[in-house]
């Protein structure tokens, strides 16, 4: 059995619905199929918002209502069916609880302690090739002057012909 999972971070119901009916197919062929929502996909699970979603919202009302009048003479099933089909068929459906607006919990202040202690470690290995590259530059200009002092002492030792 394959672990699949769909994200959906839009709450524009073209994406929605797509993020459904991937998930409903990848199901029905036998995959584990867990759906995220978050960021602005959380309207699509949210108990008032979701009825508010529209079909191309960036576009003129018209054209979002033909899209809608095509899936309608499609026969294709609301959102709402398609969420009661995927958990009835036993698809795990989760949502970002910090977009829902949940309260800090001490997982998210973990998080947070994470994502500062990742930050530290990138900081601290770029500083390292900072230092290294640092090093490098001076190692080569101390080289370069020895290099011009052991020429101009040879020079000034050479036998001056005249």
């Amino acid at each position: 059995m394959k672990n699949v999972s769909v994200m959906c971070f839009h709450d524009e119901l073209c994406q929605v619905f797509n993020a459904l009916m991937t998930a409903l197919s990848l199901l029905r062929e036998g995959s584990k199929v867990t759906l995220f929502f978050g960021s602005r996909g959380i309207n699509a699970v949210h108990r008032e918002k979701f009825k508010t979603l529209t079909c191309l919202p960036d576009e003129p009302p018209e054209v979002g209502k033909a899209v809608m009048d095509k899936m309608d003479e499609m026969g294709l099933p609301l959102v709402e069916d398609l969420f009661v089909m995927l958990i009835a068929e036993g698809a795990t459906v989760l949502a970002c609880p910090v977009c829902f607006g949940a309260e800090e919990t001490s997982m998210i202040a973990g998080t947070k302690l994470g994502v500062l202690a990742m930050l530290a470690v990138l900081f601290a290995v770029q500083g390292g090739f900072v230092g290294f590259f640092l090093y490098l530059r001076k190692r080569a200009k101390r080289s370069a002057e020895l290099e011009l002092d052991n020429e101009w002492a040879e020079l000034q030792r050479s036998p001056k012909t005249s």
